[in-house]
This record gives structure tokens, C-alpha cells and sequence, in this order.
């Protein structure tokens, strides 16, 4: 019958569109993405770049070396875990050290997938270490960081930390970043993280970073969120001892958090700088925050050139 006729062809136009979108979706890598995504166990405290095969065999996957494989694997999102055994060569009293002698790069990541570096055992029980002589971490693309300590980044021309490019993405969760330092005088050179990108910290801990520059614990020139966090002990010999803000008119948020025992020339705890033509744009707003006990030759808690403060 007619009715037949056309209930079939509808049938096979259906069919017809489903093929379609399967074969975008593959071409595109929506599937692929999918299944390709990896989760690289890192057991040793190893730095080398070529212990990287990340199999169920022991002492295969270094940090390094997973940070590498996850680069290779750019359009997909990674996860690196950590399962290191606490009789490794590094490990003491249960807390296990890597110490990185080149700097851990985080490639560009295609089509907004990301890399989670996370350590389940906490920030106490895992240290990523400079060794006074490299920044610690650069990342270019969407990475989070949690459950890690970075310790002992030293660097004359970025953070002596962590330093997130302007197109980077970066999220810091229950983690610590302490004792790094940047002898450069210029922009970019934050004692613990500089970003011209996207910067989140959530329950985490700056502290004891130092900086000839700006921005002591975190120099921000892109958008930055911290809540639930504490900023202390950190030095900058220019501005922000605890945080230096420098984003134009983009907003800075922190929240539920405190600042204190920082040191700087002007705001110890937080400078808030805004290029002149935003005079009274907001680009700064604090709420339920704890500013105490920090040290400046200029406004000691907090100080601002001519953004405003809410």
C-alpha cells in the first residue's frame, strides 16, 4: 500500500542520517576521543623522560614520562594517577619526593579536553620538586592539579613554581605550592604561580614563595577565582607579597579565605592593579575574607593603584 511505501522509505532515511552522524562523529573524533582517553599510574619517583611505557609492570611510568604520553595523546583527555610503592628510592617517612630536573610542560590540548593530575593520598604524602633549580610546572593547555605539593621551583625567567600561559586553564585543588622563588624582575616572575590564564585554587595552600617581581604567592594577569585557601609567609620585593593582580578589567574573586603574613613594598597581602582608564571598575571582590598580620612599605593588607575593591 502507499502507507507502506512511505513508512519505508522514512525507514531507510532514518537510517540513513543515524550513518551519517556516526561517521561525523568518528571523523571528528567524538567517539574516538572517547575511547582513546588514558589513565597513566605513575610508580616511581624516577624524572626520566624514557621511563614511560605506564604498564602494570613495576617502576615503568614516571611522572615525566606519563606527563609525556599524555602529551602524545593531545585530543583526547588523560588522567595521571600515582601508585608509587613507599619503599622507592625518594620515599621517607611516607612521603614520596619526585624531583624534576627539566620542567614539566603541559602541551596544548585539542577540542577542550584536559589532563587531571591527581594524587589520592593528599598533598602531604607527595612532593614535585624543583630541586632549587627549574619551575616546577608550565602548563599551555586545561590541566588540574590536585592532591600534589609543589616545593623548591626556582626560576629567573617564569614562576619559580608554576606558570600557566594566557591560553592555559588551570585548576589547583587540596594542594600545596611552598618554598619556590623567581629572581627575575619583570612581568612573569611570581614566586609560587604567575598566570596570564585561567586560575582557580580551591582548598589549597601558597605559602613561603618568594619573587624580586610582583606577586609573592600569585601574580594573576588573566582571571583568577580562590576560595577556601590560605595565602601566607610569601615575599615580593615590588607588589602583592600574598597575591598581585594585574588583569585589565577582569574580575578577581576570593572567597572563604585568608591572607596573611605576606611581605611586599606595597600591599602586602594583595595589590589590586587596573589600568587608569577603568578608575572605579570593581575588579576585585572578597568575600568572607580573613586580611591580617601582613607587612608593606605601602597599604600593608591590601592596595590598589585605582581598580576598585568590593
Amino acid at each position: 500500500s502507499a502507507d507502506s511505501f512511505f513508512c519505508f522509505i522514512k525507514y531507510l532515511l532514518n537510517c540513513v542520517t543515524s550513518i551519517v552522524f556516526l561517521a561525523a562523529a568518528i571523523l571528528f573524533g567524538g567517539l574516538t576521543n572517547q575511547a582513546g582517553a588514558a589513565t597513566y599510574t605513575v610508580d616511581t619517583t624516577s624524572d626520566r623522560a624514557d621511563v614511560n611505557a605506564c604498564t602494570s609492570a613495576p617502576a615503568d611510568c614516571s611522572l615525566y614520562g606519563a606527563v609525556v604520553k599524555a602529551n602524545n595523546n593531545y585530543d583526547r583527555s588523560n588522567t595521571i594517577v600515582f601508585a608509587i610503592p613507599l619503599t622507592s628510592s625518594g620515599c621517607v617517612g611516607g612521603v614520596c619526593t619526585i624531583i624534576v630536573r627539566k620542567t614539566l610542560k603541559i602541551a596544548p590540548i585539542l577540542s577542550a579536553k584536559s589532563l587531571w593530575i591527581s594524587n589520592s593520598s593528599g598533598p602531604t604524602r607527595l612532593i614535585i620538586s624543583g630541586n632549587y633549580q627549574t619551575l616546577v610546572v608550565l602548563n599551555e593547555g586545561i590541566l588540574t592539579l590536585e592532591g600534589v605539593t609543589i616545593k623548591n621551583g626556582s626560576s629567573y625567567a617564569y614562576a619559580g613554581g608554576i606558570t600557566n600561559t594566557a591560553n592555559g586553564r588551570l585548576t589547583l585543588k587540596n594542594s600545596i605550592v611552598t618554598n619556590n622563588s623567581s629572581t627575575g624582575n619583570s612581568t612573569g616572575n611570581a614566586g609560587g604561580i604567575f598566570s596570564e590564564g585561567q586560575l582557580t585554587v580551591s582548598y589549597s595552600t601558597i605559602s613561603n614563595n618568594s619573587t624580586a617581581s610582583d606577586g609573592g604567592g600569585i601574580a594573576s594577569h588573566g582571571s583568577l577565582t580562590v576560595n577556601n585557601s590560605t595565602i601566607s609567609g610569601n615575599t615580593a620585593n615590588n607588589a602583592g607579597g600574598g597575591i598581585y593582580t594585574n588583569s585589565g578589567e577582569t574580575l578577581q574573586y576570593i572567597s572563604n579565605s585568608t591572607i596573611s603574613g605576606n611581605t611586599a613594598a606595597q600591599g602586602g597581602g594583595i595589590y589590586n592593579w587596573t589600568k587608569s582608564s577603568s578608575n572605579n571598575l570593581v575588579t576585585l571582590v572578597m568575600q568572607s575574607v580573613t586580611v591580617t598580620n601582613n607587612t608593606a612599605t605601602a597599604p600593608g593588607g591590601l592596595g590598589s593603584n585605582s581598580g576598585g575593591v568590593a
